[in-house]
C-alpha cells in the first residue's frame, strides 16, 4: 500500500508529467478513495463543501503546484477534466437509490427505506437522514423516484 502511495505521489508531483495524465490519476485514484461509500453518506452541504475544498486543493496543486498562482477552479478543472466531487456523490447516491427501488419487495434495504417509524424526534434542528438526501437530490434533479 506505501509502494503505491509513494507511485501515485511521485507521478502527482512530477512536473515533467502533464497535467491530462496527472489528472486521469486524480480521476482514477484519488477520487475513489473520497468517495468511499458515499452512497450510503447522509453527508451535511457543509460536509459537501469541505470534500469540495479538499478536491480543489488537490487539483490546484496538481496544475499549478502552489495556491499563490490565481487559477480559476473552472479552468482547473477544464484542464484536468474532473467534475466536482459533490455531484458526483449525488449521482452515485441516486444510482444506489434506484438499484435498490428496483429490487423486489421482500429486499431488506427497500424495506428499511419504506418503513415508517412512529415515534417524536427532539426538539431542535433535525438530523439529516439518509432519505432526506435522496428527497434533497431528486428535488435538484427535478426527478420523481419513479425516474430513478
Amino acid at each position: 500500500m506505501e509502494e503505491l502511495e509513494k507511485k501515485v505521489r511521485g507521478v502527482l508531483c512530477d512536473r515533467k508529467i502533464g497535467v491530462k495524465l496527472k489528472g486521469k490519476v486524480h480521476r482514477t485514484v484519488v477520487t475513489p478513495a473520497m468517495m468511499y461509500g458515499a452512497e450510503t453518506w447522509a453527508i451535511k452541504k457543509t460536509e459537501e463543501k469541505t470534500l469540495d475544498v479538499a478536491e480543489m486543493g488537490m487539483l490546484r496543486w496538481i496544475c499549478a503546484g502552489t495556491g499563490r498562482v490565481k487559477i480559476w477552479n473552472e479552468v482547473i478543472r477544464g484542464a484536468t477534466g474532473a467534475s466536482k466531487l459533490s455531484d458526483k456523490i449525488q449521482e452515485s447516491r441516486l444510482r444506489w437509490y434506484g438499484h435498490i427501488m428496483r429490487r423486489d419487495e421482500q429486499y431488506i434495504r427497500k424495506r428499511e427505506i419504506e418503513m415508517e417509524v412512529q415515534r417524536t424526534r427532539r426538539i431542535g434542528r433535525l438530523k439529516q437522514r439518509w432519505m432526506d438526501c435522496i428527497k434533497d437530490d431528486l428535488r435538484s434533479k427535478g426527478l420523481t423516484s419513479d425516474e430513478v
